[in-house]
C-alpha cells in the first residue's frame, strides 16, 4: 500500500518502526573493572515504545506479539582507558555474543569509542545487552557523551 497524506494532513500506508527505544548513559560515576566482561549501564532511556528496555538491567526484551527483524546498535566510550589497552564490546542476544569488536588506545588522552550495528532476527522474549571489557589493569571511567543503546523492528 502507498503512503499518502490526505488534505487534514491524516497519513495512511504508513507503520512506524515499533517497538523502538534508546537509552543512553548520564552518570559519570559508573567504574569498568578491568578485565572483566561487564554489562554497560545505560541506565535512561530516551524513549521506550512498548515499555521493553529495562533500566533496572540494562536489557532490551522482544514483546509479545512483536518477534521480527530489527535494527539494533550500541555505543561506548572509556574516558581513562590507559595507553596501548584495549577495549572488547560485543552485543549479545539471550546472554551469547552476536558481534564483537575490538578498539585498541594508543594515546592516553583521549576517549577511547566503540560502536556496534546489525540487523538481528529476533523472537519473542528474546533480550539484547551490550558488554564491554577493558584489557587494562585499573578501573576506568565511561565517558557518558559517548554511550548509547537504541534499536528497533524493521517492517520488512
Amino acid at each position: 500500500m502507498p503512503i499518502s497524506v490526505d488534505g487534514d494532513g491524516t497519513i495512511t500506508g504508513y507503520t512506524p518502526n515499533r517497538p523502538a527505544f534508546a537509552a543512553k548513559i548520564v552518570n559519570p560515576a559508573y567504574v569498568l573493572t578491568p578485565q572483566l566482561l561487564t554489562k554497560v549501564p545505560y541506565e535512561t532511556e530516551t524513549f521506550d515504545t512498548n515499555s521493553a528496555y529495562s533500566t533496572s538491567n540494562y536489557r532490551f526484551t522482544i514483546p509479545s506479539g512483536e518477534a521480527g527483524k530489527y535494527f539494533i546498535g550500541a555505543n561506548v566510550g572509556i574516558a581513562t582507558l590507559n595507553s596501548g589497552n584495549y577495549l572488547t564490546f560485543e552485543i549479545r542476544i539471550n546472554n551469547t555474543a552476536q558481534i564483537i569488536t575490538n578498539q585498541f588506545n594508543s594515546n592516553n588522552s583521549e576517549i577511547t569509542s566503540a560502536n556496534l550495528s546489525n540487523v538481528f532476527d529476533l523472537s519473542v522474549g528474546d533480550f539484547v545487552e551490550a558488554f564491554v571489557e577493558d584489557s587494562g589493569t585499573g578501573n576506568e571511567v565511561f565517558s557518558p557523551s559517548f554511550c548509547s543503546f537504541f534499536g528497533y523492528k524493521l517492517n520488512v
